[in-house]
């Protein structure tokens, strides 16, 4: 699991118990690419049942869809989803068949992103590659706004000079307030019009039966529901790895369990609960901060002298 990945998984686990993650979305087996131009698009068709036999008595209530290959819970089963499709906005220039194939892979898999229509069943690829661009911006400014230390400004000027400023005719900045502002936009824009407050019911302890309510979180679209996994990693206060070049929140007071450490690439069973001060994530990442900062300042000005 990469760090980024680790980032959303914490966040999304920190924010809501699994049983108030459960919103589901459609996804489809077959899409047919109509349209050309900004039209472009891609359309799941309706494929109905045959019909009953003649003289069974029995009547067709209602019509399944055997298109539909079924629900999943995107917030509970693919917790780093907002990731995923932002990084498909982070490639860069692709020809047109290149990414309509990046977007049919992504629709038969996670299903379409929901804003077009209600069921799920129209994609555009001008509104994807939109989408997936504004995604990639909005995570690589924060990540930026993030950033510890002098990496930070550099850190958003290169996230500024990548995406662009968003919105037309709006004036690049490149102060931190500026940056997070854009951030704070971009989410809540998307988080206002697709996503809700909803109740759901929670199962007892003792198993089996339903024995109360809680707040939990509905969706409208796929963008919504990926758009709540970034608004629970910024909304996750956890300190900060001070390891050069990381960023990875740390879990203070919290009982680890056993993990890999990536300074020895062996298990590291850690059945305590983590210092109040810790400033690292890793081994690694303490030996690291600590040549940067020791070692390599100390061996300089001997060399000078």
């Amino acid at each position: 699991m990469s760090k980024s990945t680790g980032f959303f998984v914490e966040a999304g686990e920190k924010a809501a118990k699994e049983h108030q993650r459960r919103g589901t979305w459609p996804v489809y087996e077959t899409f047919e690419v109509r349209g050309e131009g900004r039209d472009l698009h891609v359309y799941a068709p309706f494929d109905p049942p045959p019909p009953p036999e003649t003289g069974t008595g029995y009547v067709q209530i209602g019509q399944a869809d055997r298109n539909r290959k079924g629900m999943y819970a995107p917030l509970r089963d693919e917790p780093d989803l907002f990731l995923r499709f932002a990084e498909l906005g982070r490639k860069g220039r692709v020809s047109t068949a290149e990414m309509l194939d990046l977007m049919i892979d992504w629709v038969k898999k996670y299903g379409t992103l929901g804003v077009e229509d209600a069921e799920g069943r129209k994609q555009s690829l001008h509104g994807f590659i939109t989408a997936a661009v504004e995604a990639a911006r909005c995570l690589a400014l924060y990540i930026a706004y993030t950033t510890p230390g002098e990496q930070r400004e550099a850190t958003i000027r290169k996230a500024q000079d990548d995406y662009g400023p968003v919105g037309a005719g709006r004036q690049r900045q490149y102060d931190e307030i500026k940056t997070i502002f854009e951030v704070m936009h971009t989410a809540t824009s998307v988080l206002e019009e697709q996503c809700y407050p909803t109740i759901y019911r929670y199962p007892s302890e003792h198993g089996g039966t339903l024995s109360g309510f809680s707040q939990g979180w509905g969706f409208r679209s796929l963008l919504g529901a990926m758009y709540l996994q970034m608004m629970w990693l910024m909304a996750d206060d956890a300190p900060r790895c001070k390891g050069p070049g990381c960023n990875n929140p740390i879990r203070i007071g919290e009982r680890e369990g056993p993990h890999v450490d990536p300074a020895t690439k062996t298990d590291a069973p850690r059945n305590y609960k983590t210092r109040v001060d810790k400033q690292f994530c890793s081994r690694s990442c303490k030996e690291n901060y600590r040549y940067h900062n020791r070692i390599k300042p100390k061996r300089e000005a001997e060399r000078r002298q």
